[in-house]
């Protein structure tokens, strides 16, 4: 290999004992199924002539109960005088250790190597991996060219709707949920949806949308645009974009988070979620009045003067006089309906709170106003944890293309 930038190195011991290499290609078996800019991830995941000094950009994504790493490494070994054998190839990057048997034979050799130890906890590690030769018969220790990799551990291999889509899981939501959420380093799932119902809640620049509780990223009810979301950039949102990214998100990781939902429906037009409890709504701190904004136009929201906490006691809520066809100004508008999520069977909801974990009773108690009377002016009433919906992903249809 002569290739302007080839890493070759010389033994160190008799001089009639010499030995040249260069790892030329870098390929990680059976990866998890993942994309990047659109783009299927495909092996050789480095090759000779790939910037030394940049990550790859073919990442790797492992799951944390697979069963061993294994990588195919091409070693070109330019000149060996007097060495025999085979010779340990060993690569290290953070704590990773890769070793693989190498034969020190001019020529190039494809080489089966292991990871030695698959970490134990969620990691993306960047940069490069340090190679080296150990050929103790000969006396000789090789210092190789380095090669670069962006590698990812999840807990599980992604669940549905990622195994069905044809670019499987994309990179940039495996990389907001590391740089948002600060995963690295968490061994258990209901840590890693905490972090991303954190972050989902905190995503920068995000309001929620106090006019018309619109989805803005979930075109269509069924598609969900993760990418768009996982990129820089603000806007609005409302409970069923927050959920959909909570359940992407962390499926993604290979945690089973499954969508909840409360409120009116074709089937249950009278069911309602109900008046909420002063909370911080995403970009919207201390409110009771979700849609301060609307000017009455949406169907379940009457115009109330932009007031974000509306107070409930001891004023009357309405002149006996009221008639629901007439709003007054002052009037509190409330959720018809919401949608969250839930995690071994506890809640967390990232456009209130946000909510990192609690039983559904429990949510339902701190989450909803039970105890105002708009509900007898409009006849409904509180939702409850009875009636709580468990299958919304299904209803909207995130099954199998549910992101673009």
């Amino acid at each position: 290999m002569t290739e302007t930038g080839e890493s070759t190195a010389v033994g160190v011991g008799p001089t009639d004992k010499i030995l040249i290499a260069t790892v030329v290609e870098v390929t990680f078996k059976a990866p998890v199924k993942a994309s990047l800019s659109g783009a299927l991830v495909t092996a050789p995941h480095w090759k000779f002539g790939d910037p030394a000094d940049q990550p790859t950009k073919k990442p790797v994504v492992y799951a944390l109960n697979a069963a061993s790493v294994q990588l195919e490494v091409k070693v070109e070994v330019t000149k060996s005088q007097n060495v025999s054998g085979d010779a340990k190839l060993i690569g290290t990057l953070d704590e990773l250790t890769f070793e693989g048997q190498c034969p020190t034979g001019e020529g190039q050799h494809t080489v089966q190597v292991t990871l030695k130890k698959v970490p134990d906890s969620l990691r993306r590690l960047r940069g490069s991996i340090v190679w080296g030769l150990e050929c103790d018969g000969a006396g000789l220790s090789l210092a190789l060219n380095a090669t670069q990799v962006e590698f990812f551990t999840i807990f599980k291999p992604p669940l549905a709707p990622f195994p069905a889509h044809g670019l499987g899981v994309p990179v940039e939501a495996l990389r907001w949920v590391f740089l948002r959420g600060g995963v690295d380093r968490v061994k258990k799932p209901e840590e890693l949806v905490v972090a991303v119902t954190r972050a989902c809640h905190g995503r920068p620049g995000t309001k929620y949308d106090t006019v018309h509780g619109g989805a803005h990223f979930l075109q269509g009810g069924s598609v969900f645009e993760l990418l768009r979301y996982c990129s820089p950039g603000g806007g609005a949102a409302n409970c069923y974009d927050q959920a959909a990214a909570v359940y992407l998100l962390s499926r993604a990781f290979g945690a089973d988070v499954r969508m909840l939902y409360l409120g009116y429906s074709q089937l249950t037009p009278d069911d309602n979620f109900g008046y909420i409890n002063t909370t911080a709504l995403v970009g919207v701190q201390a409110c009771n009045n979700p849609f301060y904004q609307s000017n009455g136009s949406t169907t379940f929201s009457l115009p109330n003067g932009g007031t974000m906490v509306v107070g409930t006691f001891p004023k009357p809520l309405a002149p006996t006089n009221w008639n629901q066809d007439t709003p007054k100004k002052g009037m509190r508008t409330s959720f018809g309906n919401h949608a969250f999520c839930s995690y071994s069977d506890q809640v967390y909801d990232a456009c209130a709170g946000p909510v990192t974990g609690t039983s559904r009773s429990d949510y339902v108690k701190s989450s909803i106003d039970a105890s105002c009377n708009y509900y007898d002016l409009f006849g409904s009433k509180p939702g409850t944890a009875a009636d709580i919906a468990t299958n919304l992903c299904l209803l909207l249809g995130l099954q199998p293309t549910s992101w673009v």
